[in-house]
């Protein structure tokens, strides 16, 4: 437990101290095209990596791909500091088990208190859920939810190296700040932009699916839980905004099931799948998904 609180606070404070250094820099020095496509290219790796990789593919084995991109995709999602493959995938198979009950890791309206199991109300739910239940939550057993990931030989040394991808995940765009600038201060700035100010915003817009669309937005299936479909942080999370539509087919690859709900998530398999390097794409009828939603709506 001590070790959950103590790592759950430098992967919160590290980057939320970067980032502050960064705006501050930024009023000195000035932010360009470099600072810029930096951030929105490692968000752009860091968020397939866990939106295509931990939670579609190893959690929900919503689709199969070639060895090299399965674990290419795992590293990625390793950069984004929000867990090792094993312990991420485990605690959000024990999200869907629990769902929005005490036993949820990160539901915004119950949580495991002193006195066992008990109600937030709606800001200290939505903080819980949002970083609190980083250091103040039961840890996942592992062994529990997630023994198949344990038992992939390259998966379970990708988790052990960790906290190495983490920094190799601010290395590459301090390198890249450096060489295109050929200046110390370009790469300071790639350290910043790219490194701590993704990071930070990585975690607290993939956060969200837990805290934000588990209380506002529409709700088209009845999943006996609070799940909603947010349409706020549907692009920036991917598709897994959509926690409405995930709850009722959580092993579909595909997250937005309307015209007006775009999956950027599912645009990656799309391409993927059409290279040739990903298969077994799981994805509900038109059938399945009217079917569901008419039989809730009847009753």
């Amino acid at each position: 437990m001590a070790a959950k609180r103590r790592l759950g606070l430098i992967t919160l404070w590290v980057p939320t101290i970067g980032t502050v250094i960064a705006i501050a820099t930024a009023f000195i020095w000035g932010i360009g095209a470099l600072e810029i496509g930096l951030l929105i290219g490692m968000y752009v790796l860091t968020m397939a990596g866990v939106e295509v990789s931990f939670h579609r593919q190893l959690s929900h084995k919503a689709f199969e791909s070639k060895p090299w991109l399965r674990y290419f995709l795992a590293v990625a999602g390793c950069m984004a500091a929000q867990g090792g493959p094993v312990y991420w995938v485990a605690t959000h198979r024990r999200h869907h088990v629990h769902s929005d009950t005490p036993e949820d890791p990160h539901s915004p309206h119950y949580r495991i208190g002193k006195k066992g199991g008990e109600r937030m109300g709606r800001s200290k739910g939505l903080w819980y859920a949002q970083v609190g239940n980083m250091y103040e939550g039961l840890p996942t057993n592992c062994t529990l939810f997630a023994r198949d990931m344990i038992r992939d030989p390259m998966i379970s040394r990708i988790n052990r190296s960790y906290r190495f991808w983490i920094v190799v995940g601010l290395l590459i765009p301090t390198v890249l700040g450096g060489v295109i600038s050929g200046t110390w201060l370009g790469a300071l700035s790639g350290l910043l932009w790219g490194g701590f100010v993704r990071m930070f915003v990585v975690h607290h817009i993939y956060y969200a699916n837990g805290s934000f669309s588990h209380m506002y937005g529409g709700q088209p299936y009845d999943n006996k839980d609070f799940s909603t479909n947010n349409p706020v942080f549907a692009v920036p999370t991917f598709g897994s905004a959509y926690q409405n539509n995930h709850h009722a087919f959580p092993r579909s690859a595909l997250l937005g099931f309307r015209w007006y709900q775009p999956d950027v998530g599912m645009a990656f398999i799309r391409l993927f799948r059409w290279l040739g390097l990903a298969w077994n794409v799981n994805v509900p009828s038109k059938e399945q998904i009217e079917s569901r939603r008419k039989r809730v709506q009847h009753a």
